[in-house]
């Protein structure tokens, strides 16, 4: 499978990176390898991780940090939509398309 992050999550990744480095040293870059593992998971099995509720944008939580990662499938893609706290509202995944 290929993966295609869209910039908007992207950002938010670097974002909560920034955040999390500024609280302690070493913290966001854990962060980023929590998603680079969750990112291995959606590619080995990507039917394993619930559809949200009326859309067929799949998520994918994080298992140290209280995130998220939406994605959509297709034939040999995964593309990443959002990189969303769990107390956030996730903003429009149409329009991260």
């Amino acid at each position: 499978m290929t993966f295609d992050v869209r910039p908007a999550a992207l950002a938010d990744l670097v974002a909560a990176r920034d955040y999390y480095n500024g609280e302690r040293e070493g913290l966001g870059d854990e962060l980023v390898d929590e998603f680079d593992a969750v990112q291995q998971k959606i590619g080995a099995m990507p039917l394993r991780f619930p559809a949200l509720p009326g859309t067929r944008f799949r998520r994918a939580p994080l298992r140290r940090f209280p995130y998220f990662v939406v994605f959509e499938l297709s034939d040999e893609l995964i593309r990443i939509l959002a990189f969303v706290h769990e107390r956030e509202r996730p903003r429009s995944f149409t329009e991260r398309r």
